[in-house]
Formats: C-alpha cells, sequence, structure tokens
C-alpha cells in the first residue's frame, strides 16, 4: 500500500497521478455536496471517489487520501497501487494498449511512487526548514520531492538504482566529478567570446582542485574535461568511447573533489565556488523525454549569446534589469574518428549567477508551488501567510501583493521578450528562479537556452546575429503562442494561483481576475506584435501538454516531429465576452484597476466590482453609485482616488463632484481632509486635485512636515536636511492623453550604463551635456552624481521604456545658488531626451507636466523650479517657457553662459488647469 507514512490525507504521488489524469481525461464527475470526485470504472465495476480539499479551476487540485471505492453496495478503501491497476485495466482510459505497455507503465508510476516516498524519508527531518524557513538557491532545487504536480510519475528514473540516488536533487546530497584527460583529437568544444581551454581551467582554478596526480605528466596535447559520474558508466559502454580509451586517447583520472550537487532538472549541477553551473546529457528518462542534450541544442545557447550583447538585447535587458538569463555560452563533447560529437557525453557550461553569493534567497517556482508530504501548505503559501502575519494584513491582499510581484518581476518580461523583441522563453515552473526580498519577488532568473525561440520579430531586431535566416528554432508567430501560454501561464502561473488558493488564503478568481486584469494592462503597452496578449483574453481555450497519455503512451517527447500532437485544450479561465474596451491602471501599491464604460462607467478590480452613472452639472462630473450588489466590497482609498482621475480626465471637466452619502457607499475610509465639503457634497477640482501625492507619489521624499526643521552648514552654505534618494519607481502616473503610463526611476550605474553611453554620444546631445566619455569616465560621473546628497540621478520611462535622464537638484547648495537668492527648498533640474522617438511635442507636453508636477508634490514646501540652460540651448528655453518658467537672467557659470529660468508653484498648477480646460 504506496500511501505516506507520514500522514494517511496525503500521497504525494498519488495526488500527482491523478491531477495528470483528471486533466485529459473527461469521465469523472463531483458529487451533489460537492465533497469528492468520482471516477466510473464500468470495465471493474467499480467507482473511484477522492475526497479533496480543493479542486481547482486552472491548477492542480488538493486530494485527500486514502482513495475511496463504491463496488455494488460494499464500500472501502484501497491503496495507489490497487487504483492505478483498475485504472490502467479501464478500456475507456488507456484504449488499446498492449499487456507489455501497461505493465510498463504500471512499474513506473509504482517506481515513481516509491522514490517519492524514499525522498520524503530520507529527507523528513528537513520539511520544517523546507517549507517554512528562508532557503538559498541549491537548498530550494533539492526541496523539490515531488516533481511535476501534474504528471503521473514525475519522480520515474528506471535507469537510476541503489546509490544513484545520490545525484537527484531531493537527496541533498553532494558528490565529486569524473575527470577526463582527452587528447585533442578526441574532443571537441566551443564558448562564445572566449577560449574554452580557459573556461575549463577556470573550474579547476575555483574548486582549487586537487587531482592527486602531477599534471605535468599529462601530455600537453591531452585536455582535462569534468564529467558527470553517473554518466561516465553509460560512455564505456559505446564502441567508440570504448576505442579511444583502448587507443589511449582517454586517460581515466577518477572521481575528485566533492561539492556538486544536482538541480531540480537532475542533469545540471551546481558548486557554490564555481562560476560555472555544468548541464549534462545523461542518459535518464525523465517525465517525457530523455535528458540527451544534443548540438543543435547547445548551439541555441551561443546564439542566445549574439542576441543578448546586441543592442536590442541590451535594451530588453535595461528595461527589466531585475530580470537575468543564466547563459548558456558554450559547450564541450568527446567526438568519434570522424569529428563527430558524441552526444551522449555533451555538456554545457552554464553561468553561475549566485557564485560568491550562495545564500542569496533565490528559489526555483516549482519547489515554492509543489504540496506538502505532511499535508501542510507549500513553501509558497507560507511565506505569504508569514507576511501577512508580520504585517497584519489579510492573507488575500498578501496573497495578491506577491503574485502582483510574481506577475511585474516575472511574466512580464518574458511576455515582452516574446512580443518587442520575437525572443520565445518556454519559461515552465522548474526553470523559473524567483529572486525574494521581504518575502516578494523581485526579479526573475530564468534557465534553460535550449528552450529557446525566435519569431520573425527577432530577425528584425537582430538582423546581423540571425542574418534575415530562420534559425533552426525558428517559431512561426501564428502557432507558438498557444505553447508559450502553457508553458508561462498554465503550468507556471496557475501552479502559483492554486498553491495559494488551495491553502485558503484567497480564492482563485480573485487572483485569476488579477491576471486577467494584468494581462490587459500589458496589452495597452502597445506591444510590436500583441498576438500572446490577444490570444491569452480572446481565446475561449488554451491548450495544456498530455502528460499522462503521453507517458502511457512511451512517447520520447525530445523526438516527436510535430510536439502539437501531444497538446489537448481546456476552457480558459481567463476568457471573459465583452464588448466593451477597458482601461487598466496601475496604484502606487502596484494593485490594478480597471475600467470600462459605456453609458455607465464599469469599475474592476481582483476582488470586487461595481458601476457608478454620471451626470453633468455646471461644468462638474457628478458620480453616483449605480446599483450595487449584495456581495460588492467597497473600493480602497486609493482606488477611489482613480476613479475621480478617471471621471475627471477620461473626459476633461473642471471637477468631479460626489454625495458624502454615495462616497461611503462607494469607498470604506472616509473622505481626506484635502477634499472641500459642501452641504454634505464633496468637490474636487483639477487644480486641487493635482497637488495632492497620493495618487502618484510611490516613494514620499520628504520628511514629516510636521517635525521642527532641522538645518545643516556645508560649503559655507545652510539648508535643511535633505531627505534620502527615493529607491526604485517612485513616481507613476497614467496619461489619458497618450494613453501610457509615465514613470520615475531612480538610475542604476551599472544597469543603465550602456543606454546612458549611447544617449550621450548622439550629437545632439553631446553639444550640451559634453559628457560623449568612454563608459569608464561616464559611469564614474554616475556614481559620483548618485553618491550626492543634494542631487539625483533618474530615468523617465513610458511603458517601462526609458525615454529620458534628468538630474534632480536642491538648488540652494548646488552650484546655482550662489549665483540667485535661492529659497531652502528651490528645486532644479537637468534633463535630456535620448530616445529620438519621444521628441514630438505629443510627448513633451505630457512628460514636461508630469516631471515638474513631481518636484511640487514632492515636497510641499517647494515654490520655485528653477533651471539653468546654456543660453543658446533654445529648444530647452522654449519648453520652459511653455510650463510656466520665465527667464530671470542671464549670467556666466565658468562652464557656460546660462539663462536662469524660474517658474512658481501657482503658476504650474494654473496653467496645468488651462492645459486641461483646453483640451475640453
Amino acid at each position: 500500500m504506496l500511501v505516506n507514512e507520514q500522514s494517511e490525507r496525503v500521497d504525494l504521488a498519488a495526488q500527482c497521478f491523478f491531477n495528470g489524469l483528471l486533466k485529459e481525461f473527461h469521465g469523472w464527475k463531483v458529487d451533489e455536496q460537492q465533497q469528492f470526485v468520482s471516477i466510473d470504472l464500468p470495465d471493474s465495476g467499480v467507482e473511484l471517489q477522492l475526497s479533496y480539499e480543493h479542486l481547482s479551476s486552472c491548477g492542480p487540485h488538493k486530494f485527500i487520501f486514502p482513495i475511496r471505492y463504491l463496488d455494488g453496495k460494499s464500500r472501502g478503501s484501497l491503496s495507489f497501487e490497487r487504483a492505478l491497476s483498475l485504472i490502467i485495466n479501464e478500456s475507456e482510459i488507456v484504449g488499446e494498449l498492449s499487456d507489455s505497455a501497461r505493465d510498463l507503465f504500471k512499474d513506473r508510476v509504482i517506481q515513481s511512487a516509491a522514490n517519492t516516498a524514499n525522498g520524503v524519508t530520507e529527507r523528513f527531518d528537513d520539511l520544517p526548514h523546507l517549507y517554512n524557513q528562508k532557503l538559498n538557491f541549491i537548498e530550494a532545487e533539492q526541496a523539490l520531492l515531488v516533481g511535476h504536480s501534474m504528471h503521473p510519475a514525475p519522480k520515474s528514473r528506471s535507469e537510476f538504482s541503489g546509490a544513484d540516488i545520490r545525484y537527484a536533487p531531493e537527496s541533498g546530497e553532494s558528490f565529486g566529478l569524473h575527470w577526463f584527460a582527452v587528447h585533442k583529437t578526441a574532443w571537441q568544444g566551443e564558448i562564445y567570446g572566449g577560449e574554452i581551454d580557459a573556461a575549463i581551467a577556470s573550474i579547476i582554478e575555483d574548486l582549487k582542485l586537487d587531482l592527486k596526480l602531477d599534471l605535468r605528466l599529462i601530455p600537453s596535447d591531452y585536455q582535462l574535461l569534468p564529467m558527470h559520474p553517473w554518466q561516465v558508466k553509460v560512455l564505456k559502454e559505446r564502441d567508440d568511447i570504448a576505442h579511444l580509451f583502448a587507443s589511449d586517447l582517454i586517460l581515466d583520472l577518477g572521481v575528485h573533489g566533492d561539492g556538486w550537487r544536482a538541480t531540480t532538472s537532475l542533469r545540471a549541477i551546481y558548486h557554490p565556488d564555481c562560476r560555472f553551473m555544468l548541464k549534462y546529457s545523461l542518459s535518464v528518462k525523465l517525465t517525457n523525454s530523455v535528458r540527451h542534450l544534443s548540438v543543435k541544442e547547445v548551439r541555441r545557447g551561443m546564439l542566445l549569446e549574439k542576441i543578448l550583447d546586441a543592442d536590442k538585447g541590451l535594451e530588453l535587458q535595461q528595461r527589466y534589469p531585475n530580470m537575468t538569463i543564466m547563459r548558456e555560452p558554450g559547450f564541450v563533447a568527446l567526438q568519434n574518428g570522424e569529428g563527430e560529437a558524441i552526444e551522449e557525453s555533451l555538456f554545457a557550461f552554464r553561468v553561475n549567477s549566485f557564485w560568491k553569493q550562495p545564500e542569496r534567497e533565490s528559489l526555483v517556482l516549482a519547489s515554492l508551488t509543489q504540496a506538502d508530504p505532511m499535508g501542510g501548505n507549500s513553501a509558497l503559501a507560507n511565506m505569504v501567510l508569514n507576511r501577512a502575519n508580520e504585517r497584519k494584513e489579510s492573507t488575500s491582499i498578501a496573497s495578491q501583493q506577491w503574485f502582483q510581484g510574481y506577475l511585474e518581476q516575472v511574466l512580464e518580461p518574458l511576455v515582452t521578450a516574446r512580443s518587442d523583441y520575437g525572443v520565445i522563453f518556454l519559461a515552465h515552473q522548474q526553470n523559473i528562479v524567483v529572486d525574494i526580498q521581504d518575502r516578494l519577488p523581485v526579479g526573475l532568473f530564468y534557465r534553460d537556452c535550449q528552450g529557446t525561440g525566435f519569431t520573425c520579430a527577432a530577425q528584425a531586431c537582430f538582423p546581423e546575429q540571425l542574418r534575415e535566416v530562420e534559425p533552426e528554432n525558428f517559431m512561426s508567430r501564428e502557432i507558438v503562442d498557444p505553447f508559450i501560454s502553457y508553458y508561462l501561464i498554465f503550468n507556471s502561473s496557475f501552479s502559483v494561483i492554486s498553491a495559494l488558493a488551495s491553502a485558503g488564503l484567497v480564492d482563485e478568481s480573485v487572483l485569476l481576475n488579477q491576471l486577467r486584469l494584468f494581462m490587459g494592462h500589458l496589452k495597452q503597452k502597445g506591444y510590436k506584435d500583441s498576438g500572446f496578449v490577444d490570444y491569452l483574453l480572446s481565446s475561449e481555450t488554451l491548450i495544456f501538454k498530455g502528460n499522462f497519455f503521453v507517458y502511457l503512451s512511451n512517447i520520447n517527447e525530445n523526438s516527436i516531429e510535430d510536439p502539437s500532437e501531444i497538446y489537448q485544450t481546456i476552457p480558459n479561465p481567463l476568457y471573459v465576452k465583452s464588448d466593451t474596451k477597458a482601461l487598466i491602471k496601475r496604484l502606487p501599491d502596484n494593485s490594478l484597476i480597471g475600467f470600462s464604460q459605456s453609458n455607465a462607467i464599469n469599475i474592476e478590480t481582483p476582488e470586487t466590482s461595481c458601476e457608478v452613472s454620471l451626470t453633468e452639472l455646471d461644468g462638474l462630473r457628478v458620480v453616483q453609485p449605480s446599483e450595487l450588489s449584495a456581495n460588492f466590497l467597497r473600493l480602497s482609498y486609493l482606488q477611489m482616488l482613480s476613479l475621480i482621475e478617471h471621471v475627471m480626465f477620461a473626459k476633461e471637466v473642471k471637477g468631479v463632484s460626489i454625495s458624502l452619502s454615495h462616497w461611503e457607499l462607494l469607498c470604506f475610509v472616509k473622505p481626506p481632509e484635502w477634499i472641500c465639503v459642501d452641504d454634505n457634497a464633496l468637490f474636487i477640482g483639477v487644480s486641487q486635485f493635482e497637488q495632492n501625492p497620493d495618487l502618484w507619489l510611490l516613494s514620499p521624499l520628504s520628511p514629516n512636515l510636521a517635525s521642527p526643521e532641522c538645518f545643516i552648514k556645508n560649503d559655507e552654505v545652510t539648508h535643511p536636511l535633505r531627505p534620502n534618494h527615493p529607491q526604485g519607481v517612485f513616481f507613476r502616473r497614467f496619461s489619458y492623453e497618450l494613453g501610457l503610463e509615465f514613470s520615475l526611476r531612480l538610475i542604476d550605474p551599472q544597469a543603465d550604463l550602456e543606454l546612458l553611453h549611447q544617449w550621450m554620444n548622439q550629437p545632439r546631445v553631446a553639444e550640451f551635456w559634453e559628457l560623449d566619455k568612454p563608459k569608464e569616465e561616464l559611469l564614474e560621473y554616475l556614481q559620483t552624481t548618485l553618491a550626492l546628497k543634494h542631487q539625483f540621478p533618474v530615468i523617465g520611462m513610458f511603458n517601462g521604456n526609458a525615454f529620458g535622464y534628468f538630474e534632480y537638484y536642491w538648488a540652494k547648495e548646488d552650484r546655482l545658488g550662489p549665483y540667485y537668492e535661492a529659497d531652502d527648498y528651490d528645486r532644479g533640474v537637468h534633463l535630456l531626451i535620448g530616445n529620438e522617438n519621444y521628441l514630438g511635442t505629443q510627448y513633451w507636453k505630457v512628460w514636461g507636466n508630469y516631471f515638474i508636477q513631481y518636484v511640487f508634490l514632492a515636497d510641499s514646501r517647494t515654490k520655485h523650479l528653477v533651471g539653468e540652460p546654456r543660453i543658446d540651448n533654445k529648444n530647452i528655453i522654449k519648453l520652459w517657457q511653455h510650463f510656466a518658467l520665465e527667464k530671470v537672467k542671464e549670467f556666466h557659470f565658468p562652464h557656460k553662459h546660462a539663462a536662469l529660468v524660474m517658474g512658481m508653484r501657482e503658476r504650474f498648477f494654473e496653467k496645468m488647469l488651462r492645459h486641461y480646460r483646453g483640451k475640453k
């Protein structure tokens, strides 16, 4: 009886098996009381019943064991092994399958179950740490005790036996490498941008390897090669490699060293002290494929290196500096007498992104979402629950915050790579490593360069690298999107949703709504090819890989000609039929809100939806709720502000009005004091609304304005103590004029260097900035500027695309201060627009308003904005004048003849008000 000994309610192997079966076989139903799933097996005259704790509409279910049965009038429980025998003898499920095929399938499933149970037993003492404590990269890799959550035999390894388990990640064990000395005629290898022998030498250097022999005795025309110790046994059985040994073209040096550990993929191994991970061909069948590398696959890694180093590749990485592709720049293989690579001996170099930082909390998604062998929560659910408890937040809010971080840090960069650059990353949850800080996703490490491809858009972005010829891994944009959806949405995102919902932290519908809103938000980015986003939002079905029946049929997934043959369809849980187009906005807490409009405004958040009607009265738009449903959850303060913004700027008016009673019906927070109240009605004017920072300022700069001011003296100038620089994105606002999201973020000198170097070397920029210098000097300039207390450099973005560089400064202690009578809180700014696509009038009238608005929102004591453009920079002076900054005087800086321009807070907001009225 294969029931987990730790808890009779939990059987991880059986849960994976039935999750795979129920996704592909539809002959099951849920009882009227919604307590169990029943599977009718007429050939045996038995009905199987599976109780469940959570039945997912998108991802894996959470069952309660043991399995029960109904046989005529008798009832009882049965083991997984007995239920398996009944299922594989049911013709409606397995069809015309031979007896030998049935026996093979059954043996592999039983072996997988035994391996799972053994792994849990061996790691039993580690379970509290693996599921409840902070992990590092390799701990999370070796925490994958379950494997694929919707596969009938995720831990089947028919070629492994006995002590071989040490080479599996769930063992938690380490091992040494088997070293060969190979004659130059018996091996081949390449590495992008370097020498292959130098790469191998670096491994030896990193490990300070003692091979216990005198390396001087190895002939100079032999190369040391590290081999996987398990695979060596397989290689020695090949006739061509045996010939190499017999001819002394390979010298066997044996196993040396220790500390290498298997990652979740089994064939990729990691050592904390080595700059490379190594990814081997292994003659082991895992899930649906034998884990062999091929030459074409390892060359995909080298091609991707060229792509990432191209201008457009650098642009992608600059847009998403928290996304790291774990590069695979080269490979090594033994070769036969004809000079052909022996693919079973292949290994690829993978850059170890955690070298010299082994304790970094970067966790593979598959381990985060897997079920707990003791019946508790997943590691992900525990992480979210702990965060909720620490912050005294609801588990639903904490779940949405984690999922939003996942959407922005993991899903968005992968969608953008496909949609703007034609680069396909087939990212299932074992290839996604999530960087974690403060129990939230803050970055992505993507691995498996072999699982990449390119659409025709890539040929336009990377003509030199692809040479206008379809690469071997070319994927037609018309057919690739369903496959991306399987990996990135079905396998990864739905597993996150199910892991959180099955723990009772949040309702699945909330996170599905959040995912749908986020995809709508991405659609607004205006991707060059929005096919993938359109597919997810408009397709009534999604495809998923038929893992159960692929494994039942003993198909090697890597060898089939048409991969589409092994996929099936399910209803798309994201699909909602609608005749109105929604506008999706992000709030300062990164949550999402959607607005669609016909006769009324429909409001949607992940948790609720409602409708408000509008009437016009003396130039005001009067807001009142339409009929509210009984289960309507009221809006938060930020959501209410976003509604007011939408009412105000979707169709420009002089203001918005709402009665106090209607506010209370719509919002669970009382109106703020800054909103005017008259006769039990609220009135919000445009200028008044523009001067409130709550909706747009993500990172307030000012200290508590009610506290006493603190002054310091610096370089003979007495000035207020300045706040620390804001971190990351600190200002964000949606432009109704452009349909784009404007934002400002603090510069990252290293990540932004390539972009700034390109901008500074444009002749029109170099003429005035005079920073067309080598990268080393520019980096020093950026680092120095960032270190200044009175000044900080930022990047301006539209929809996440960098377009400009600004330097905000406090004028009193700046070089400008001595040239006029500076107030304590005067602010100044230097600016340049580097992306020429955003030089048009329609853009600068928007970003000009917003980047100036930030100055006055950041500190209410700031009354003046100043600038000191070179006197011959007429375009900048004209721009300043448009935003109510007037030329005060001309003066001589040591390095230029400049104009002092100055604008007042009141005049700026009056100008903004006239701007909106002029657009009515």
